[in-house]
């Protein structure tokens, strides 16, 4: 049983990895980040928690985009300039410095600066055509983190926010693993309220 299929449960709505009780950008985040980890003890472990705390996470359209907002400007202002900044080759000041995340304007903005991050990724010594990610260099890596961050700004922009929120738990995935996923879903919970 997966983590939504578990709050589904507890509150008494038909099986379902859909509860209406549950905020579907939360609902989103959380089916992404539960099917990111690569075992079910894993998973059992970070998750549980979250079963009593998504119930009642609904609370309309508005609520849900503060609480995208929230992720997605830890995610695209913090993690990933992290991220970039580490491989050396990248000043990622710019993306840090933004306009945080708010309306389709600051989302423009911020997608046009990932972009222009590509353009200073030093090209690879070998192009990977495997998924595998062991066979994924460092700058395979980073365009992959450039190019799901602009995907994320993309599905905002088009209104398509519970898919935002997905790539959102892919780039920690890729760039700091799934222990911050599991930490920002809990600070979406609690710092976003109605």
């Amino acid at each position: 049983m997966c983590l939504l299929e578990a709050v589904a449960f507890m509150a008494g709505e038909p099986h379902s990895d859909c509860p209406m009780c549950v905020c579907p950008i939360l609902a989103s985040f959380a089916r992404t980040l539960n099917d990111s980890f690569r075992s079910d003890v894993e998973r059992t472990e970070n998750l549980s928690q979250f079963i009593s705390k998504l119930a009642q996470t609904n609370r309309g359209p508005d609520i849900g985009r503060a609480r995208l907002n929230y992720i997605l400007n830890h995610v695209l202002r913090i993690v990933v300039p992290n991220y970039l900044d580490s491989s050396g080759h990248i000043n990622s000041d710019g993306l840090r410095a933004s306009e945080r995340i708010s309306d389709d304007v600051s989302v423009e903005i911020m997608r046009d600066l990932l972009r222009g991050f590509r353009h200073d990724i030093p090209q690879s010594a070998h192009h990977s055509s495997s998924s595998d990610s062991d066979m994924m260099d460092e700058t395979d890596w980073q365009l992959y983190v450039l190019s799901t961050s602009i995907l994320a700004c993309d599905t905002w922009l088009s209104g398509q926010l519970e898919n935002a929120a997905s790539y959102a738990v892919q780039i920690i995935d890729a760039c700091v693993g799934l222990d911050l996923a599991v930490w920002l879903l809990s600070e979406a919970i609690n710092q976003v309220k109605p």
